[in-house]
């Protein structure tokens, strides 16, 4: 409905127009009633009106003084003039340069009056329509400049003999004058039975966080991996430090948003727009190293560690004793050790492939030791390949691989036969059974295992396809039921009996898990019994 505002300093004449009209048979509504301008000033700065019926002869401020007011804060409202022969001409006037669409002369009729606001309704009605046709047109268009950059850009990354001059045509197409540019690499984990992310939440939350730069974007392939083409920084320093904040950023909101998680890599500033391919391959490779390595999300490729560069005698020392102490059959030592080890190599970067091939030796010298209490069989070298394939393949991360070679040491110098394997994982759930009636949070559980709570989160996510903290809720939820279906606890009782100290919120939960209050469910259970 459109809002009406009358504004005269005779209240019958208030009275009349407010009861006199069947404002509803014209879609409005009267949202205000004002004695004079000055009054209705303050009453329209806190609830605007899209239509003000004014007399002109007001104390202490007039009608005609009241348009000119709002027309620097409010321009859209539109107003009627209701005036006196004597000042007709001023209000017509008026009328050809401020938002007064029409002018009445008293005497006056209801009719006429509903008249002239049925006009009114039809100008701002068109006015809308207008606005939003601009914005369709502003949507359509800024849609088409992103499709051409695109493409364009997708030309450049995907054209290997293109020249310098011929790319910096391409780029003035698109509205990018290059002095300096920077290439991100977005990629997504790509997880089990999970189509991609929506590539509108993901352009959404882009345009969000990338704002403050000059930038376009390209999705790569299935929507898993996205390219930024960073463009025109004012300051080479500034600039670098502060897409890395956002970058970072980015990766925060996509980890504690959504079900994915994502990877960043950065290239290098670039001033010659013949290198961007140059620059491609450099965000493509350093999302590739932090793919790799969970802990490290986003990645500058300047400090990208060089393998070539790397001291690895510290970490062969470390081997060395550990293999020592597994000979020896002390596992105390072989885990100080280790520790020690992957302390070492996550100090350096160590790129994982190098440290799976230390936990490889490891693994190996476990089985080598564990045959001197048995023969070598078939379920040995079962074992041995499994463990081998894990190490390998599966633990994507040097952290993985650690996590993973710490279960092998305990697991055959406790016992030279093999046994049935624990993953973390595993142990993370098992963890969440036995605690979950504490205040357990991602970092509490992170803590409980030495890892970090990215790395738990991305974990688990990659394994089991929720975060921990879903399934820390379903858990809750599966024993709050229980609670509800087999005692008579309050329903604050039972959220502080599964951990949720928070009555509201633990109220929100269990109704979303079962679509009922626990008030409900028992009632619902009742009649179920009774029905029976």
């Amino acid at each position: 409905m459109y809002k009406v505002m009358i504004v005269d300093n005779e209240k019958n004449i208030q009275t009349g127009l407010k009861v006199g009209i069947q404002w509803e048979d014209l879609d409005c509504e009267i949202t205000g009633l004002a004695n004079d301008g000055s009054e209705a000033l303050e009453l329209i700065r806190k609830n605007p009106p899209d239509i003000v019926i004014t007399d002109v002869r007001m104390e202490p401020m007039d009608g005609l003084t009241l348009c000119k007011e709002v027309e620097t804060f409010h321009p859209e409202i539109k107003f009627i003039l209701i005036t006196g022969f004597q000042d007709f001409d001023v209000a017509v006037a008026a009328a050809n340069q401020h938002n007064i669409l029409k002018v009445l002369l008293k005497p006056t009729s209801v009719y006429r009056i509903s008249e002239a606001v049925g006009e009114v309704i039809s100008v701002i009605s068109k006015d809308k329509r207008h606005r939003m046709l601009e914005e369709q047109s502003k949507s359509a268009d800024a849609e088409t400049i992103h499709l051409q950059q695109s493409i364009i850009l997708s030309q450049i990354l995907n054209t290997e003999s293109m020249k310098a001059s011929e790319a910096k045509k391409l780029v003035s197409r698109i509205g990018f004058t290059i002095k300096q540019y920077k290439i991100i690499f977005i990629r997504f984990l790509e997880m089990a039975d999970e189509q991609p992310p929506s590539s509108e939440a993901v352009i959404r939350y882009i345009d969000q966080i990338f704002k403050p730069f000059n930038y376009t974007h390209l999705a790569i392939g299935d929507s898993y991996q996205y390219v930024l083409f960073i463009s025109d920084p004012k300051s080479a320093a500034g600039f670098s430090e502060s897409l890395l904040n956002c970058c970072k950023d980015f990766a925060n909101i996509i980890d504690c948003c959504s079900e994915y998680s994502c990877y960043i890599g950065i290239s290098k500033l670039f001033d010659n727009i013949a290198e961007i391919r140059t620059a491609y391959r450099q965000a493509n490779e350093t999302v590739h190293y932090t793919a790799l390595h969970m802990d490290l999300p986003v990645l500058e490729y300047r400090n990208l560690p060089d393998i070539s560069d790397i001291n690895i005698d510290k970490c062969q020392g470390y081997l060395d004793q550990i293999i020592k102490s597994i000979t020896a059959l002390d596992l105390g030592q072989a885990l100080q050790d280790f520790d020690q080890l992957y302390l070492a190599a996550m100090e350096i970067r160590l790129p994982s492939r190098n440290f799976k091939t230390f936990c490889i030796l490891i693994t190996n010298a476990c089985f080598e030791n564990m045959l001197h209490f048995q023969a070598l069989t078939n379920l040995v070298i079962e074992e041995q390949s499994r463990c081998y394939r894990v190490i390998a393949e599966q633990s994507t991360t040097l952290t993985q691989a650690y996590h993973f070679c710490a279960e092998i040491l305990k697991k055959y110098l406790k016992s030279p036969r093999p046994t049935s394997e624990t993953s973390l994982v595993s142990q993370i759930e098992q963890y969440i059974a036995n605690n979950y009636q504490s205040d357990l949070t991602l970092d509490t559980i992170a803590e409980a295992f030495y890892i970090s709570p990215s790395y738990l989160s991305r974990l688990y996510k990659k394994e089991k396809g929720i975060s921990p903290i879903s399934h820390l809720r379903s858990v809750r939820m599966e024993q709050a039921i229980e609670l509800a279906r087999k005692t008579d606890l309050r329903a604050y009782e039972i959220g502080a009996s599964v951990g949720i100290n928070d009555p509201v919120y633990f109220s929100k939960l269990f109704k979303k898990a079962l679509g009922m209050s626990i008030s409900e469910y028992r009632q619902k259970m009742r009649s179920d019994l009774s029905d029976r």
